[in-house]
């Protein structure tokens, strides 16, 4: 899309030039009928509109291509190190199908692109979520009798002593 205007805005440009050199313009220039002065004048208004248009759009694509630069960098390391602590919390686990689907070296997620590395970073999202709330769950069942069995004053005080803590 730049590139269309670009070329229009030089297309533009050249036949503006053509008609201001010197032996052209006398032709033109305030001879009658004075509405090809005045279409020539909108025109040049016309082409610096154009010109600053696309100024600003090669603002807003440098813009964009060095947010995007950054924010895949930024993607790598954080999927790197969240694919560590997973693989090794898999692994522990005894789970070493999902720590191979989640540990990269840095060189590796740099490689990927676009696409490929989100998805990668995905699926390491997920099973991150999965190792979180497997063990909330666990956690959980294993504290939910204990809990049953408290009276609700008891619980009560629990809470209470949590939100002391807490504020």
């Amino acid at each position: 899309m730049k590139d269309i205007f670009t070329n229009r805005l030089d297309s533009f440009r050249t036949t503006l030039t053509y008609l201001d050199q010197p032996a052209n313009k006398a032709v033109w220039f305030n001879q009658p009928p004075a509405r090809f002065t005045n279409r020539v004048a909108a025109a040049e208004t016309a082409v610096a509109n154009l010109a600053e248009f696309c100024r600003q759009q090669e603002t807003i694509l440098t813009g964009v291509a060095e947010d995007k630069a950054r924010e895949e960098a930024e993607l790598e390391v954080a999927a790197h190190a969240l694919g560590l602590a997973v693989a090794e919390c898999s692994r522990a686990l005894g789970n070493e199908t999902d720590a191979a689907k989640a540990e990269f070296s840095l060189t590796a997620w740099r490689r990927m692109r676009d696409a490929t590395l989100l998805a990668t970073a995905q699926q390491v999202i997920l099973l991150a979520r999965g190792l979180l709330s497997s063990q909330a769950i666990a956690a959980a069942e294993k504290a939910l009798p204990a809990w049953r069995n408290k009276t609700g004053k008891e619980r009560a005080q629990i809470m209470r002593q949590w939100f002391d803590l807490i504020i």
